[in-house]
């Protein structure tokens, strides 16, 4: 496991559908929020998170 993940545990992974593409699914982090709050259908948006100078992730939020 890449060492970013071991200070984010624990960490709620979803499946992302964007409405700009339904038939593109991504694997994502929910941040932002507690994990108990998460729930299926909600509205989220991106927020794009640099890990490294080399590496950014789109992890995803609740949406504002």
């Amino acid at each position: 496991f890449d060492p970013y993940f071991m200070t984010k545990v624990p960490y709620t992974l979803a499946v992302i559908e964007l409405p700009e593409q339904p038939n593109l699914k991504l694997v994502s982090n929910v941040v932002d929020i507690d994990p108990d709050e998460v729930r299926i259908g909600m509205p989220v948006e991106v927020a794009f998170t640099e890990v490294s100078p080399e590496v950014t992730l789109p992890l995803f939020r609740p949406a504002s």
